[in-house]
């Protein structure tokens, strides 16, 4: 089969999703949203169907490492304050506070404020 034959053939979505495994509302509605239109068969060109797909995988993708980008920056950050708290109660208690007045702040026991202190947990 040529390039010609090839970019001539067409399908449906449902059609062309079966045919990959992909999820046929995905497919449709990334197609609902563009500027593509089926002809009066329901039929889309198979390029069309398949540069939509790279598409969306690709946005996918996109998403995929800005959510794993935004978990691993907050995670410095989490780690970042839980060390600073850790440092405050320590501070806090040899700077003359007691562990009640430093759990009565915090909201938590006496016992988590010296777990705390101790960088334990």
């Amino acid at each position: 089969m040529n390039v010609d034959e090839l970019l001539a053939q067409r399908a449906t979505v449902a059609e062309f999703a079966a045919a990959l495994d992909f999820p046929e509302q995905v497919l449709a509605d990334f197609l609902a949203e563009s500027d593509e239109q089926p002809d009066e068969d329901g039929r889309f060109p198979v390029v069309v169907l398949s540069d939509a797909v790279g598409s969306i995988q690709t946005d996918l993708l996109d998403e995929l490492v800005a959510a794993h980008e935004n978990v691993q920056a907050h995670s410095d950050y989490l780690r970042q304050a839980k060390h600073d708290l850790q440092r405050l109660v320590r501070e806090s208690l040899t700077g003359g506070l007691s562990a009640a007045d430093v759990s009565g702040a915090l909201g938590v026991s006496r016992a988590r404020v010296y777990q705390m202190r101790d960088g334990k947990r």
